[in-house]
């Protein structure tokens, strides 16, 4: 990811500008090479996600080095949803660099801003103490993971909305009734039936990518 952004990008903040730039403590002493080469990491992400779009071939294939491979079918183990260890190993038998997230908690939300990959640091929702997790890192991992729930939602939404367009376009209004087989169909309309039962006022018709998610 470093070696690709270096080929493509100009201007972005020179290595020595970045480790200057950061004022909490962040190298692993025992592994300097290993810090150093992970902040490279990031700031080639940062640098990639600002300038290309995306779904480029070679960015995907760049990312896969970093995040891992999760084309083919995966098959999830009920322990990684129950121990935080087991997840982690999952990530990084998939091919998840670990050294990513590798540092202090404090150094690592310094770097993300400074690599420009999270121009949003500060969260706005403000929990009633006796809802905070009692560990500091784990409270600022509880709030990275609701800021990623967050955006994978409303990506999710956008995604259905697309594909209602794309394919309302092609098939027209009624392309549940013609497209979808009538399992699917009929598993949609109990769940709707139910949820406006409940008073859940449904906006749109169903997308495919409610029937492959659900």
């Amino acid at each position: 990811m470093a070696a690709y952004a270096r080929e493509r990008f100009n201007g972005a903040m020179s290595m020595q500008e970045l480790v200057t730039s950061i004022s909490r403590p962040w190298m692993r002493e025992m592994d300097t090479a290993r810090s150093v080469t992970a902040l490279m990491e990031l700031q080639g992400l940062g640098s990639a996600l600002r300038s290309i779009q995306g779904f480029d071939n070679a960015l995907t294939t760049a990312l896969r080095a970093d995040f891992g491979d999760w084309r083919d079918r995966i098959a999830f183990p009920q322990v990684i949803f129950e121990n935080p260890v087991a997840r982690t190993e999952f990530y990084v038998e998939r091919g998840f660099n670990s050294s990513l997230t590798d540092f202090p908690e404090e150094a690592f939300q310094q770097s993300l801003v400074l690599v420009g990959l999270d121009t949003d640091s500060q969260d706005s929702t403000e929990w009633p103490e006796t809802l905070r997790a009692t560990d500091t890192i784990e409270e600022m991992a509880f709030r990275r993971t609701n800021k990623c729930h967050n955006y994978l939602q409303r990506l999710e939404r956008r995604l259905r909305q697309f594909i209602d367009a794309a394919m309302t376009a092609q098939y027209g209004a009624d392309w549940p009734k013609k497209r979808l087989t009538p399992q699917m169909l009929e598993s949609w309309e109990t769940k709707k039936s139910r949820a406006e039962s409940s008073g859940v006022r449904l906006t749109h018709r169903p997308t495919a990518s409610q029937f492959v998610s659900k």
